[in-house]
């Protein structure tokens, strides 16, 4: 059975037991969701089949990276690391066997045959060391992953969406009284205009006018 187990990232240590099909990203809709700003909402897919765990980048903007390879779709083998963003996940197959502690000193092939402390022969009746073997497991649990780095923190990010949703409303609520500003004046270089063109209007009437009695009245 397999399980992938996240080593850095929002929530270290914690583990999802591989499914069939399953989907990874920042929305919580997701299989496994990571609560990452720098993943997309659906990051990858992971199919587990006869052959074994696959894993496919479905477009994101940050990428699936497998041991530091960005990929489209590979195959994960238990110790591979996906990297989402900044979390790091690892691939763990809990029906593999435990690895053996190392031998214990004296345990190589003659030791404490026929010698005593000093490499001698015993004496008759005196003490002899009885080699004793080092006792292994019976099962081992996988280690605790430990975190490398402290992602940015999500709540961080919400305040800074906040903060820049405040001064944009505020950018859009000082358009509409510039705008009106601006009409206004518009308006009254207008009537300006008008005004100006009515005097021009009614003095060119006027001279017209007083031209035209000139010269009906003037004699012959």
């Amino acid at each position: 059975m397999f399980k992938l187990v996240v080593q850095e990232g929002e929530t270290p240590g914690k583990e999802y037991t591989l499914k069939d099909r399953m989907t990874v990203g920042r929305l919580s809709t997701n299989d496994i969701f990571v609560q990452d700003i720098h993943a997309s909402r659906t990051n990858s897919r992971i199919e587990r089949g006869d052959d074994g765990v696959y894993i496919e980048d479905l477009g994101s903007t940050c990428g699936t990276v497998v041991n530091g390879r960005k990929v489209k779709r590979v195959r994960l083998t238990p110790g591979d690391r996906v990297t989402i963003g900044n979390t790091v996940l690892c691939l763990v197959d809990t029906a593999a066997p435990p690895p053996l502690p190392p031998p214990g000193p004296g345990a190589g092939p003659g030791a404490g045959h026929g010698t005593g402390k000093h490499g001698h022969e015993p004496e008759p009746g005196g003490d002899r060391e009885i080699p004793t073997a080092p006792v292994r497991s019976a099962h081992l649990s996988p280690p605790r992953p430990v975190p490398f780095r402290a992602p940015t923190s999500a709540r961080a990010a919400t305040a800074r969406d906040d903060e820049d949703t405040a001064v944009r409303r505020k950018e859009q609520g000082s358009l509409p009284a510039a705008g009106g500003g601006r009409a206004r004046l518009e308006r009254l270089v207008a009537g300006v205009l008008f005004v100006v063109f009515l005097a021009v209007v009614l003095f060119a009437a006027k001279w017209v006018g007083a031209r035209i009695a000139a010269k009906v009245l003037s004699p012959g």
